[in-house]
């Protein structure tokens, strides 16, 4: 038998999705001793369902756009992409040797695609937002 909060966190769903799943009749289970229970074939169906997976689809696409177009947070690190009008070679060389400064690890790379600079960055939270103000003199 499996809580709701297993399937929360099997899922990576809010309480609120799955509660409203069960209204609708997406997923079936018991209440005992004022807990809601599900049998193994009860999340088996409910992990079958269309709907399910596209929830999972749409929380999949967030983390996504999260992730492209901001900062994506994981463990000690943040990841950032930032997109800037195109740099000159003097500009790039400039950037690298800043960014050489910073103590491993890091991950740094640079993108040229249709007239603008894909820059990604993995660091410490202060190597990130230190870099992130840096290349704000891109803009």
């Amino acid at each position: 038998m499996y809580k709701l909060k297993d399937i929360m966190e099997m899922l990576s769903i809010p309480e609120r999705t799955i509660r409203r799943h069960m209204k609708l009749g997406l997923l079936k289970g018991e209440k005992i001793g004022g807990t809601w229970r599900f049998s193994e074939s009860n999340v088996f169906d409910y992990f079958s369902k269309n709907t399910l997976q596209k929830t999972q689809n749409t929380i999949k696409l967030n983390e996504i756009f999260d992730y492209l177009h901001g900062i994506s947070k994981e463990g000690e690190e943040i990841m950032f992409i930032k997109q800037i009008p195109k740099l000159t070679l003097s500009q790039k060389k400039d950037l690298s040797l800043y960014v050489n400064r910073f103590k491993p690890p890091f991950y740094f790379n640079l993108e040229t695609k249709h007239e603008k600079t894909i820059i990604t960055f993995k660091g410490s939270e202060a190597d990130s937002k230190m870099f992130m103000d840096y290349l704000s003199q891109f803009n």
